[in-house]
């Protein structure tokens, strides 16, 4: 096998909906102003990480306001360290969920299938909740799921300000702006099955973190405990779970607990 490529950075045109996201959600542009990463770079963490994950497959899911810019700073740390990384179609996370995580679903089994072994997801944010029902739908595809800053218990684990931007979307949705979610995803037929796998049982063999900050101002820190999960806290901002040192040396610990997990069948077994 050659080293480990980036197997997939999708290019996203600029949809009115992607434009709606990218220009007015002021955490974009928090998350924009990381995007240069430059003091990621001088960081032992970007220069000497030190950790090897053996040409890991990695599913990278982003949330509400991502594109491949935004997640560029983890898709770069990612491949150095030696994984085989592909980023999920989400459409700057602002469409439907259950068909957005249906479109997630169809990256795993692509990526399984072009690597030959399950792969991790990691998602940020909103990612997170097209992340999990994946794993509940497809545990086999799943090697194990880590979530950065993601609303779990609540599907709109939001802050008040961030809430009103994300229902002004949806309004805008269901009234017929194309790509947007609509108010009746919150209730309504087409999320059913999405809101069940949110809330419901997680499967016992795979691995599964939710990381969260208490300096979060996007998503409340609560909203993150999902009773399912292992929970670990880092430092930083709802971007900065993207684009920080801190956040990548607890992705790099958890990233090398999965490649030992998935070497030796005792640690499997006891997982």
């Amino acid at each position: 096998m050659g080293p480990p490529t980036l197997v997939n950075r999708p290019k996203v045109l600029p949809s009115l909906a992607g434009r709606l996201v990218t220009e007015h959600l002021p955490f974009y542009r928090e998350v924009r102003a990381l995007a240069g990463y430059r003091t990621l770079r001088r960081h032992p963490i970007w220069r000497n990480p030190a950790v090897d994950v053996a040409g890991l497959p990695v599913v990278l899911v982003g949330g509400l306001a991502s594109s491949p810019r935004v997640l560029g700073p983890m898709l770069d740390w990612l491949q150095r360290i030696g994984c085989r990384t592909l980023l999920a179609p989400t459409q700057y996370g602002v469409a439907c969920g259950q068909r957005t995580a249906v479109a997630v679903e169809d990256a795993v089994a692509r990526h399984v299938d072009a690597t030959g072994r399950r792969a991790v997801i990691v998602a940020h944010s909103r990612g997170g909740q097209f992340a999990r029902p994946v794993a509940v739908r497809r545990p086999e595809l799943v090697q194990g799921l880590i979530t950065l800053g993601s609303p779990l218990v609540r599907l709109l684990g939001a802050h008040p300000l961030v809430l009103l931007e994300v229902l002004g979307l949806g309004v805008a949705g269901s009234f017929g702006v194309p790509g947007l979610f609509r108010a009746s995803c919150l209730w309504g037929e087409c999320c059913r099955a999405l809101r069940v796998d949110l809330a419901g049982p997680f499967p016992d063999d795979v691995p599964f973190v939710s990381v969260f900050s208490r300096q979060d101002e996007v998503v409340p820190w609560q909203a993150s405990l999902d009773p399912a999960a292992r929970h670990r806290e880092v430092d930083t901002t709802h971007g900065g779970l993207i684009a920080s040192p801190d956040a990548f040396q607890l992705l790099a610990q958890e990233l090398a607990l999965l490649v030992d997990r998935n070497a030796d069948p005792g640690l499997a077994a006891v997982a």
